[in-house]
């Protein structure tokens, strides 16, 4: 892994420069890409020729059925990776694996640069920023993806489009941003995400409300099909519904809120917004109502139904005056005292550590769809729906997704180590059958019939032999038996009687049919040994053939185990490795929930304080009206009401 290593220092030293100095032109010929290739010999001899297209197709094989890494770090394919159409992937692959500024380097290179077709690319790096929240440098990347000449996938224009359009209208750039966001395909799932960046930036430029309900218009489904498109409905009305509040367009934003459904993630804001709408104007009878709804259905320490205690003891005061709203800032503050008491049983380690391990175990770190989130698990527990205002915060999902990443990588090395337990399983297992075979007598039993095939094939070919050099070959021994007979009887003296005569000449005449029978035949009996000859020598020969073959098979094992101690040494050592990695990763997955703990418990603090800030005001309030009565029934002489 020499040249690997050669290569990830030379892309970090590049990285650094281009980090630390002035940017400055660099000639294709001065390149990174130009240096690393003159640094490797060009294949010359046939066999290095043939060597380099076979490290180039491990290379593409793994890169295209299995990961990067796998194909970077393949022994066979680590020398060609200075070859000029591996490094038109190197920079996808880089940025697959996370090392963005790395894949920079080689793209800012001039060989890569400006060399079409590398939209794919690009378009993986400005996605990478995207994700980081790094709009500026997510726009300047996906200019270079969506280049006439980049040849970006199409599937990935709207994707595309709608980076483009959030960076410019994060941005405020409309013009622009209106330009991309003309690109989105209205049937991909990005076309709204974009329109609601768009209607952001609007608003921060003063959109009027007739404007805003004609762009909101645009976006609402009027049959969603499933809970992520009814969740976006519910935000495009919420936001514009805060929009027009702020606005102070009150009959505006109440006709947003009012739409919200009443089972998603903005319920509960939604619900504290309409009732402030509708207390704006003047009903405010109806304004107690959702946050009555809001009071009653969801938990107490979800924020929205903390602000609306406050909100009800208000608008109960404008309703009732002072003295007949002590009731309800009384009700108020014993909430309040109580939703103090449940922040102080939460925060404790145990629980949110139990919590966060929970947690963990919901959420997918190979998820083939970034925009469905997991929402069973906010509601899996009661600490999720006490903790939900934490779910959405910057802070938490930075940190959840380290978690995440930490118990992947922890993940793979538990994988690994299971391949080699098996791996080490497997050579031990092999090792023994192999000194079996060879402590066996099973082969000299093989050579035993290969030596016995052998000399029956050596007789039956001496048999051939003789039956050919004998008169009457082929013919078994009663048949020259019952020849001898006939000749004898045939030779015996003519002078006796007819009778005699007549047995002598029938004799005659069947040792002349004996005679034909045993030469016609001759040439079947012989064909009958030969082919019994031919199958022993086919035995023999498959017999000694897969003899040949086991000696060879056992010498290369034999060859192999010999090194089965250095083998299972480099297993251990890895294993080892692995171990010691395993940890590591232990310990930072433990110290990463801790983490996540700690901003729970950040998270937690900030609601106490916000909490406490809210129970002294409606302290402050309650002490006000009952300092207001004393001094009105004290101006008058009377106890008044209370005593």
């Amino acid at each position: 892994m020499q040249k690997s290593g050669l290569l990830a220092l030379a892309v970090a030293a590049t990285a650094w420069v281009s980090s630390t100095a002035c940017a400055q032109p660099t000639a294709p010929d001065n390149g990174l890409i130009s240096t690393l290739s003159a640094s490797v010999p060009a294949p010359k001899t046939p066999l290095e020729i043939l060597n380099h297209e076979l490290g180039k197709r491990v290379y593409f094989f793994h890169y295209l059925t299995s990961t990067p890494l796998d194909a970077i770090t393949d022994d066979d394919a680590e020398p060609t990776l200075s070859d000029m159409d591996i490094m038109y992937t190197l920079p996808a692959g880089l940025s697959e694996l996370g090392m963005d500024s790395y894949a920079n380097v080689l793209l800012n290179d001039p060989a890569l640069g400006l060399s079409p077709g590398m939209g794919n690319t690009w378009f993986m790096l400005a996605r990478n920023a995207s994700d980081r929240n790094d709009w500026l440098q997510a726009g300047r990347l996906i200019g270079r993806a969506m280049a006439n000449d980049a040849l970006l996938n199409p599937t990935d224009t709207s994707e595309a489009a709608f980076i483009a359009a959030t960076s410019h209208a994060n941005r405020d750039q409309i013009t622009q941003a209106e330009q991309a966001f003309d690109l989105i395909d209205e049937e991909s799932e990005w076309y709204r995400f974009a329109g609601y960046n768009l209607m952001l930036a609007k608003m921060r430029l003063g959109i009027s409300s007739k404007d805003l309900q004609q762009w909101v218009g645009e976006f609402l489904v009027d049959e969603a099909e499933d809970q992520q498109q009814s969740a976006l409905n519910d935000r495009f009305r919420l936001t514009a519904g805060k929009y027009e509040l702020r606005n102070k367009h009150y009959d505006e934003a109440i006709s947003y809120l009012r739409l919200v459904s009443k089972d998603g993630p903005y319920t509960s804001d939604a619900l504290l917004q309409y009732g402030w709408a509708l207390s704006k104007r003047w009903q405010y009878d109806q304004a107690l109502q959702p946050w009555r709804v809001l009071q009653e259905h969801f938990p107490l320490l979800n924020i929205h139904t903390l602000e609306s205690l406050m909100a009800t003891s208000y608008v109960a005061e404008l309703m009732n005056g002072g003295v007949p709203s002590l009731p309800v800032y009384e009700y108020t503050e014993k909430r309040m005292t109580e939703a103090l008491e449940q922040l102080d049983q939460l925060n404790n380690i145990d629980t949110l550590s139990q919590w966060v391990s929970h947690w963990e175990e919901r959420q997918s770190d190979a998820s083939d769809n970034i925009l469905s989130p997991d929402l069973q698990g906010v509601a899996s527990s009661s600490t999720s729906r006490h903790l939900e205002g934490l779910l959405s915060t910057s802070a938490f999902l930075q940190e959840q997704q380290r978690l995440i990443d930490i118990r992947s990588m922890l993940g793979w090395v538990q994988q690994q180590q299971q391949h080699l337990s098996i791996a080490r399983a497997d050579k031990l297992a092999n090792q023994a059958i192999y000194l079996e075979v060879v402590e066996s007598d099973h082969l000299a039993q093989v050579a035993d019939n290969t030596k016995q095939l052998q000399q029956q094939i050596i007789q039956i070919n001496h048999q051939i032999q003789a039956h050919r050099n004998q008169p009457l070959g082929f013919a078994i021994q009663p048949e020259r038996n019952r020849l001898d007979q006939l000749e004898a009887i045939t030779n015996e003296s003519k002078d006796g009687t007819s009778m005699e005569q007549d047995v002598q000449t029938q004799a005659s005449i069947l040792q002349g049919i004996t005679l034909w029978q045993l030469t016609k035949a001759q040439p079947q009996r012989a064909w009958a040994l030969q082919k019994q000859q031919l199958v022993l020598e086919q035995q023999y020969q498959d017999l000694n053939t897969q003899l040949t073959n086991i000696n060879e098979l056992l010498a290369q094992a034999g060859a192999f185990h010999a090194r089965s101690e250095e083998h299972l040494a480099t297993i251990d050592a890895v294993s080892n490795k692995l171990g010691a990695l395993e940890q590591t990763l232990t310990a930072l997955h433990t110290k990463q929930q801790q983490q996540i703990v700690t901003v729970a418990q950040s998270h937690i603090g900030m609601l106490k304080d916000r909490l406490k800030d809210y129970l002294a005001t409606t302290r402050l309030s309650i002490a006000r009206l009952y300092d207001g009565e004393l001094r009105r029934n004290t101006n008058s002489g009377g106890l008044g009401e209370y005593d």
